[in-house]
């Protein structure tokens, strides 16, 4: 017959039981405990050696019926160690070493249990986890008095006992971890909705009731879309065009959080944000949303079409900018999202398809705008000639770019753009030269270059 231990050992179990005695060391290897911390003793360590012979007690040990036998020097060994190992397997402390080294000292001292191996805070999370009766069984098997520890016998009885105590202590800590993992997921979709949806729309819906529509005075608005969105689609496989996706956005996302921007949608490859609205930014939303713009068109331009292939090169955008009055809303009742209304929304989304390639095209309005809350950008801004706008019909409209300073309301340096170096800003061109490049007509513009 053979038995296996938790230490890894096989040990024959023929012959005498007196045999076991050598084979196993002086410490906790044959007790077993299932989930309700009942012990089943199948080997009966060292305190059994010379006490049973042929699976028979001895005389000398035998008990009487009713009383609990006496236990030997090896037993109550055993039982520290039993008492040390279960105490280490329900708490955050793993290891007696630990309670023999806080004691060494005259401030641990103080953090022992009075008689005890065991330490105040291992007590304490026993007593809160597994019940006050098995706390003070493991208390009294880790004494520091042999004879104040119990035997195997009462061991084994004690624990009998507090079976229905720990079956109701084990009940009240999953009712714990159930309303614990309740508030989590309520905070983790408390803070999607926040993610969604402006503050005042997601209080409404997180009330159960269907928000009015907002109306915004001015706000600054963002459209981009890839250049050669369709051609490279027809390219790559789906799966690469989300990973290009979700990599460019990812990195606007980031742009849009540091300055308080809000994220209205994507549709394809188009992205729409909005500044003033989230937060108040009444005196710099339009130099935000202006900054912004400039990051996102660096940003595009150091990210790969593919990381698998880079034949492709890298990502261009072309951006539209524009300010003025929208309405914000929830339309509808199935899958719910929020959503901008306005003559703004249609001429933002009209500067963005005019526009060209690594260029942000903004209103006549923004530049207005811009000129007041941004002088330095609103500078540099070239006019371009009249365009003829669909449903607007001519309007006047600027090529941005960026001044030689960032943004004086917004620290761009404690920002990360995403890995590798920023990309070199664009710049007012004055006409081609022979490389197909652009000359630089001002001194500053050169001076970056």
């Amino acid at each position: 017959q053979v038995q296996d231990n938790p230490i890894g050992r096989t040990i024959p179990l023929k012959g005498q039981w007196s045999g076991l005695g050598p084979a196993l060391p002086n410490k906790l290897c044959g007790v077993m405990l299932n989930k309700y911390c009942r012990a089943k003793l199948r080997v009966p360590l060292t305190a059994l050696h010379g006490t049973e012979v042929c699976g028979k007690p001895s005389k000398h040990h035998s008990a009487k019926p009713g009383m609990m036998r006496e236990a030997n020097q090896s037993e109550l060994s055993d039982a520290c160690q039993f008492g040390l190992g279960v105490a280490s397997l329900f708490t955050t402390e793993r290891s007696s070493k630990t309670s023999q080294t806080v004691s060494g000292s005259v401030g641990g001292m103080l953090q022992m249990v009075e008689g005890s191996a065991m330490t105040r805070s291992q007590l304490h999370e026993l007593q809160f986890k597994r019940g006050p009766s098995v706390a003070q069984l493991l208390r009294e098997c880790c004494a520091l008095d042999a004879c104040k520890r119990p035997c195997f016998t009462e061991i084994c009885k004690r624990l009998e006992d507090a079976e229905p105590e720990l079956i109701r202590v084990a009940q009240q800590a999953a009712c714990r971890d159930d309303h614990s993992t309740l508030l989590k997921n309520k905070h983790s979709a408390d803070k999607l909705l926040y993610e969604l949806f402006p503050a005042k729309v997601a209080e409404s819906l997180k009330n159960g009731q269907f928000p009015d529509p907002e109306p915004y005075p001015c706000i600054s608005l963002f459209f981009s879309d890839i250049v050669g969105y369709t051609d490279i689609c027809s390219k790559l496989s789906t799966q690469d065009v989300m990973d290009m996706l979700h990599r460019l956005y990812s990195r606007f996302d980031e742009l849009a959080t540091a300055r308080e921007l809000f994220k209205v949608e994507t549709i394809g490859d188009a992205y729409l944000c909005a500044g003033n609205l989230r937060h108040p930014q009444p005196d710099t939303h339009a130099a935000l949303m202006a900054d912004f713009a400039f990051c996102c068109c660096s940003a595009a331009n150091e990210e790969p079409v593919c990381l698998s292939r880079p034949d492709l090169g890298f990502l261009h955008v072309r951006i539209g900018l524009h300010v003025g009055p929208v309405t914000g809303a929830v339309v509808g009742t199935l899958n719910r999202r929020f959503c901008l209304f306005g003559d703004c929304v249609n001429v933002a989304s009209r500067m963005e398809s005019t526009s060209t390639k690594d260029h942000i095209q903004c209103s006549a309005a923004f530049q207005e705008v811009l000129q007041l809350q941004w002088p330095e950008a609103a500078s540099l801004a070239e006019p371009q000639e009249a365009k003829l706008i669909k449903g607007k019909g001519i309007m006047r409209t600027f090529y941005l770019y960026p001044p030689q300073r960032a943004y004086a309301a917004f620290d761009a340096t404690n920002i990360s753009s995403g890995p590798g170096p920023r990309a070199q800003p664009l710049y007012p061109p004055a006409l081609e030269d022979a490389n197909g490049g652009w000359k630089q007509r001002s001194s500053m513009c050169e001076s970056f270059h």
